[in-house]
């Protein structure tokens, strides 16, 4: 076996190691500190918080995909290694470079696999018989009633003035396309306090506030 090929080898191996690792490690504690930093207002968002809970099995998926290879390179050692000697005596430094961080995105591209694969199998066993506004309503948790009346009081064409300091970053996508939205500069002044010309340049024609210590609570009015 070529020098190569036991770095290779140790590679797999060692990534696996710390993949199963973290995957069996990581508790609820260490989510919500990761959730808490990954969220835009410093408070742990349910939604982000629902995705992370599924990091540690996809941790556990791609440690064993790597054992899996290392598995692969010691069985077909021989070939491996002629294969690999050769590359090395033909490939340029640049070329070994490229090899490199190609073999990197697609690491990366097989996380974000496994990570959609542990995704569905979550979707699948926990919607059951669910009808799809069950299944709407639990994506959504406490914003599915924002989102519906939105969806049911404003026109699609809606140009509408959000004032809130929450994480509304799932409210704005497509069941609610192609409406418009828009914060203020300064998210501390009051919506009766905006600026009436400020509003005009938008086509503001709907005012929403939501309440920044419950996101369940909010007002939405059109404007005068």
């Amino acid at each position: 076996m070529t020098y190569s090929v036991r770095i290779l080898l140790l590679l797999s191996l060692c990534f696996g190691l710390l993949a199963v690792l973290a995957g069996y490690g990581l508790q609820e504690r260490h989510l919500e500190y990761l959730v808490r930093i990954l969220s835009q207002s410093g408070i742990p968002n349910p939604k982000n918080l629902e995705k992370l809970r599924l990091l540690p099995a996809t941790l556990r998926l791609a440690g064993l995909e790597a054992f899996l290879s290392a598995g692969l390179v010691l069985f077909f050692r021989k070939k491996v290694s002629a294969t690999v000697g050769q590359l090395s005596r033909q490939l340029s430094s640049r070329q070994v470079l490229f090899l490199f961080l190609l073999g990197v995105d697609l690491a990366v591209a097989f996380l974000m696999l496994n990570f959609g694969t542990v995704e569905l199998k979550r979707r699948i066993q926990a919607n059951g018989r669910m009808t799809n506004q069950d299944i709407v309503a639990s994506d959504y948790g406490q914003d599915y009633l924002l989102m519906w009346t939105l969806k049911s009081r404003t026109p699609e064409d809606a140009n509408i003035l959000i004032r809130t300091n929450n994480d509304i970053k799932y409210l704005l996508n497509y069941d609610l396309y192609p409406r418009r939205f828009y914060f203020y500069p300064d998210p501390e002044r009051l919506a009766a306090e905006i600026p009436e010309e400020w509003q005009d340049c938008y086509h503001i024609a709907w005012i929403l506030e939501i309440d920044n210590q419950d996101p369940r609570k909010f007002l939405l009015v059109k404007r005068r």
